[in-house]
């Protein structure tokens, strides 16, 4: 739809990605954020559930979900050896969850989302973590 309209005002864009991309399949856990504002450590935990990305990049990644996300929810996503909830460590997933992915809970917003997939774009991620994604987004073709 976008090349349509590009294609027909005669305008010249090229749409650039920020990051490299890759498609992989890894499985992780992911907990809503109710109330949360950047910066302030004052929020709750909501519904955690297991995911499953296909395309990852530093800057975020394209899940599967088991119930409809809205855009603009706050997610905690986390692996195995990063797990903060004692509820989480009890889990039925927690042996499939992906150990070797990130070393810190990454915080992500939903930007975009279907009944069954939704983008997540990262805004608290560290260097360690970003190029460990960079070379995992790199490697994964």
């Amino acid at each position: 739809m976008f090349k349509k309209l590009m294609k027909k005002s005669g305008l010249k864009a090229s749409i650039k990605r920020k990051f490299p991309r890759g498609s992989l399949a890894v499985k992780l856990c992911a907990t809503i954020l109710v109330n949360y504002k950047k910066g302030d450590k004052t929020f709750t935990y909501g519904d955690c559930f297991s995911i499953r990305t296909y395309d990852i990049s530093s800057g975020g990644l394209c899940i599967s979900h088991p119930d409809r996300l809205l855009a603009g929810k706050v997610l905690m996503i986390n692996s195995k050896n990063n797990l903060k909830k004692v509820k989480c460590m009890d889990c039925a997933m927690l042996g499939v969850i992906n150990d070797e992915f990130v070393n810190k809970p990454l915080l992500g917003k939903v930007v975009w989302a279907t009944e069954k997939r939704a983008g997540i774009e990262f805004f608290d991620i560290n260097d360690g973590d970003k190029r460990k994604l960079d070379k995992l987004a790199k490697t994964s073709f």
